[in-house]
């Protein structure tokens, strides 16, 4: 197996954990708005499972790019799949624009499905914190007007049921 193979397995096999991800993500939208604590807890550790393994693998892409841009003679910093597509002949680059015209869209996927996971979870924690207000004024003293026509509030006593029975 030379390197383009060994690449084109590794950029599959990315692009497999990135479908996974992206599913972990539409149930993680789930469990965000049907309020399951439990299920977003799952999704949040599975989420974490799947970064560590992209993670992995994208170290072992660094180095198989670098690796490839030596013997290309170009800059690893510089070299896309699009661009290594140029460079390669027919049957390799094939694959490579295949992959890019995969894993392009994909991405933008999972980009668009995080940022609404992350502005629901940024709503619901703005409700929790409407709901704590609206309690928290519950259990307010009642205001007491003064001689000079101003309300003030006394001190919060913090309890909603009296300590004595």
């Amino acid at each position: 197996m030379n390197a383009y193979d060994r690449f084109l397995d590794l950029l599959d096999g990315e692009a497999a954990l990135y479908r996974a991800l992206l599913s972990v993500l539409e149930e993680e939208k789930k469990a965000i708005t049907d309020a399951n604590l439990d299920g977003l807890g799952e999704t949040g550790k599975k989420k974490e499972k799947l970064l560590l393994k992209i993670r992995t693998i994208e170290e072992q892409r660094r180095i198989m790019i670098k690796d490839l841009a030596e013997s290309l003679g170009c800059s690893p910093h510089g070299l896309t799949i699009t661009k290594l597509a140029d460079f390669v002949e027919a049957p390799y680059a094939v694959r490579f624009k295949r992959l890019c015209t995969d894993l392009l869209p994909l991405a933008k996927t999972i980009r668009d499905v995080n940022d609404g996971n992350k502005a629901l979870l940024r709503h619901s924690v703005e409700l929790v914190r409407s709901s704590f207000a609206f309690l928290n004024n519950l259990i307010t003293a009642n205001t007491v007007y003064h001689r000079s026509g101003r309300m003030q509030q006394t001190n919060q006593s913090g309890k909603v049921l009296r300590g004595s029975i």
